[in-house]
């Protein structure tokens, strides 16, 4: 979780500024954001908390995912797959993973 502070101040941040977002436990601070586009919203200013997004599993190399293939197909065990192209099963239980995530993505309804 990002902890935000947005102010209206111009860049650099004066003391005042930074003790405010510190005290309220801020980590960043956005700074100038014009006072039209805070009007905008009710709370622009202040303090915000910004979830994190979930990183999006990587793909394995070419090596990697054919050994991935050949588990989920069920001609080599997982672990002589791994070893066969220097990885660790979980490896190939995230790249088998993020296939799934992507099927589900691209079904037509």
């Amino acid at each position: 979780m990002r902890r935000v502070w947005i102010t209206d101040r111009p860049y650099p941040a004066d003391a005042a500024t930074i003790a405010a977002a510190t005290a309220a436990g801020a980590t960043e601070i956005v700074h100038g954001v014009p006072a039209s586009l805070a009007a905008l919203g009710v709370d622009t200013l202040g303090l915000h908390e910004i979830p994190e997004p979930e990183p999006q599993p990587q793909s394995l190399d070419p090596a990697g995912a054919l050994a991935t293939l050949l588990v989920v197909a069920g001609v080599l065990d997982i672990t002589d797959a791994a070893n066969a192209v220097g990885r660790k099963p979980e490896d190939l239980v995230a790249e088998a993973q993020a296939w799934s995530a992507g099927a589900g993505r691209n079904k037509r309804g």
